[in-house]
């Protein structure tokens, strides 16, 4: 099995491109069921050097659902 999602990619980049597998969800049993997309994109802001961009492909709802909010938020900050 590879590494853990958190030391997996130790370096920055300049840009991060993913196809995100939509409509699944990541959490424990004492924490809340998060959409993966969520997780992902954050990884792919962690990964990214100071002026990097980040490319994703979201499902259509990410703008309206209320499950995307806490992460277009932080994406806005």
């Amino acid at each position: 099995m590879g590494q853990p999602l958190e030391t997996a990619f130790p370096e920055k980049f300049d840009a991060v491109a993913s196809v995100l597998p939509f409509g699944l969800r990541y959490g424990t049993q004492g924490e809340r069921n998060r959409p993966l997309e969520e997780l992902l994109i954050k990884k792919g802001l962690e990964l990214l050097e100071d002026k990097g961009v980040l490319i994703v492909v979201v499902p259509d709802n990410f703008l309206t659902a209320p499950a995307f909010k806490t992460i277009r938020d932080e994406i806005l900050d």
